[in-house]
């Protein structure tokens, strides 16, 4: 079955494959340390070029070195210290589906503690130290360790709200009352959240884990740095092509599959093709190289019945890839890609971009579509039928609208296409003008569609040539639909274009989803409403205790005006009440068919 080995993690840890109840602390005396080693090779043959570290590259490349250092990238994975625990830990109790833990903090240093029994009667387990972090920019999580294993505390600590939220609430996953599975850092987040990772797994021993680095550095994307540190050690040459043997991989130089391939080896969904192989000695693959003769990659095409389940949950009916952390999918499944060159390259830099999102300069505006397609360049407003200037006049907002799902909000799909409108029942891809224009119909899109771009006409139904298209996703349509859409009406250019006054209602309904993980993006949305600001919600309440009352007792006594067009589409009265009949029949509809987004 095809699955990214950096999110087998979720096939082992969030639901998947349910095989135990937490951390089973363990004593070891050899236990692999932490600390990276220098030197290793995950390749056998000793004429291979070895890892030498990000220090060593910082001895002629400092302001590369700056970048990387400032990035995401080099904090993926770090040991557990005062400077890299984002989280309160000191007095913390965390309890969730019989599990229970106490966090402190002695000094430097921060432990875990399992609890059984209740809160009158617990009776503690071995305290264990945390060792290891990894995440530092959205969520975080912690690792403990077990024998030769690493073992993930099953809770991530959500940065921008600073709130510990279970493993298992974290992802869109279906509703499970089970404790899950621990998840094993040795050979699930090695793959991507260090470089030169090498599980060291054999049968008869277990593991012998080790690491060039921890977190993604420079040989990441260059290569093993070993020939070309000494070579210009040993010449006090500054010459990049004195000796070939000697050079590193430059990306910018490569072809355009090739270069995205580097940045693919963690942004795509693969499948090791020699797993044993990559157990005990690591991966094969080295930038530059073509990675599908190591790996194989996940086709939407493939007609493996073992491949059915990953691909139902990680691919829109349409065929595009819906899991955030993984854009190679979409981008090569682009025209750009496919007839063009456009690569990862074409938008993204490590080392000339902020951090947050590695946008080049100029690539958040049109200049990124513009570089090649310059013949718009003086037609904006007549290609896009929107003003300039405007959030619709922004060629990424049609053409890689928020359709994809990772971190607990809608992430920009990665395949670059136009925009178009399927029956809303299909569960089907949200199409970009329907994501801005929350208040509009299915019908008045495919119009525009076809008036603007002769698209072909589609047979609707009375309810989506009359009813918001986005209230239809939010009520009725599956759990990715149901995120989405209520990340959606958090959306700055959304709420501007759509208005702000009528969204709380439904949001409020969506408040009680099955789906932990949409009721947290509800709440999330929610707060960007007036009024709602500092709304407070338990979105971890059990089943029987979900209310949406006060959050609808609170719009209720809002003010607010709003048109009778608008209010017929977004189910209110022209009195501007929630129609509660025809919202529960939405609701009674449904797709309730399991989600799976495998981040």
């Amino acid at each position: 079955m095809i699955k990214n080995n950096r999110n087998l993690i979720l096939v082992l840890a969030f639901g998947l494959s349910i095989v135990g109840v937490g951390i089973s602390f363990m004593r070891s005396p050899d236990a692999p340390s932490l600390e990276p080693l220098p030197g290793k090779s995950a390749r056998s043959p000793s004429a291979e070029s070895r890892f030498v570290t990000s220090d060593a590259c910082r001895e002629c490349h400092q302001r590369h070195y700056t970048t990387w250092h400032d990035s995401y990238h080099r904090t993926m994975t770090q040991p557990a210290t005062p400077e890299t625990v984002l989280s309160t830990f000191d007095g913390v109790r965390l309890e969730s589906r019989g599990q229970s833990f106490q966090l402190s903090r002695k000094g430097d240093e921060f432990f875990a503690t399992r609890v059984t029994g209740n809160r009158t009667s617990a009776a503690s387990e071995e305290s264990r130290p945390i060792v290891m972090t990894t995440g530092s920019h959205s969520m975080q999580t912690y690792w403990v360790q077990a024998g030769r294993e690493l073992r993930q505390l099953p809770w991530f600590f959500n940065i921008e709200e600073q709130l510990w939220i279970p493993s298992q609430d974290s992802f869109l996953t279906p509703p499970s009352d089970t404790p899950i599975a621990s998840a094993r850092w040795n050979d699930t987040c090695i793959k991507c959240h260090s470089t030169g990772g090498v599980p060291g797994y054999i049968p008869s021993a277990g593991f012998n884990t080790r690491v060039a680095e921890l977190g993604i550095s420079c040989e990441a994307c260059h290569g093993p740095g070993e020939r070309h540190v000494n070579f210009h050690r040993a010449t006090k040459s500054t010459d990049p092509v004195t000796n070939a043997a000697a050079a590193m991989v430059s990306p910018e130089k490569l072809s355009h599959v090739a270069a995205s391939q580097i940045c693919g080896q963690c942004h795509s969904s693969s499948q090791v093709r020699d797993r044993r192989g990559w157990l005990r000695n690591g991966s094969p693959y080295r930038p530059g190289e073509d990675h599908k003769v190591s790996f194989r990659h996940a086709e939407v095409e493939s007609t493996d019945p073992e491949d059915a389940p990953y691909l139902q949950d990680s691919f829109w009916s349409d065929g595009t890839c819906r899991v955030g952390g993984d854009e190679l999918l979409g981008l090569q499944d682009s025209a750009c890609f496919q007839h063009g060159e456009m690569s990862c390259l074409s938008c993204h830099s490590m080392h000339d971009s902020d951090p947050s999102d590695q946008l080049k300069v100029l690539a958040d505006s049109n200049e990124a579509c513009l570089q090649c397609h310059d013949t718009y360049r003086d037609q904006i407003e007549e290609h896009t039928h929107h003003s300039i200037g405007s959030s619709g006049s922004q060629c990424f907002n049609c053409h890689m609208p928020h359709t994809s799902f990772a971190l607990l909000k809608a992430i920009r799909s990665h395949r670059v296409d136009s925009p178009q409108t399927t029956d809303s029942t299909q569960g089907s891809r949200p199409n970009a003008c329907n994501l801005c224009h929350l208040d509009k119909t299915l019908h008045w899109t495919a119009t525009h569609l076809s008036d603007w771009y002769d698209a072909p006409e589609i047979t609707m139904s009375e309810t989506d040539r009359n009813t918001s298209a986005a209230l239809l996703w939010l009520l009725r349509g599956n759990a990715i639909q149901r995120a989405i859409v209520a990340w959606g009406m958090s959306w700055q250019p959304a709420r501007e274009i759509s208005g702000s006054e009528w969204q709380a209602p439904f949001l409020a309904e969506t408040l009680a989803d099955p789906y932990s993980v949409v009721r947290f993006v509800a709440w999330r949305s929610l707060k960007h409403l007036p009024g709602f600001k500092d709304f407070q919600y338990d979105f971890l309440t059990p089943e029987g205790e979900r209310s949406r009352n006060r959050a609808v007792d609170h719009w209720i006594k809002q003010a607010r005006t709003i048109d009778d067009d608008r209010a017929i589409r977004v189910l209110l009265t022209p009195a501007g009440e929630l129609d509660s009949q025809a919202t529960q029949n939405l609701q009674a509809e449904r797709d309730d068919r399991p989600v799976n987004i495998l981040e």
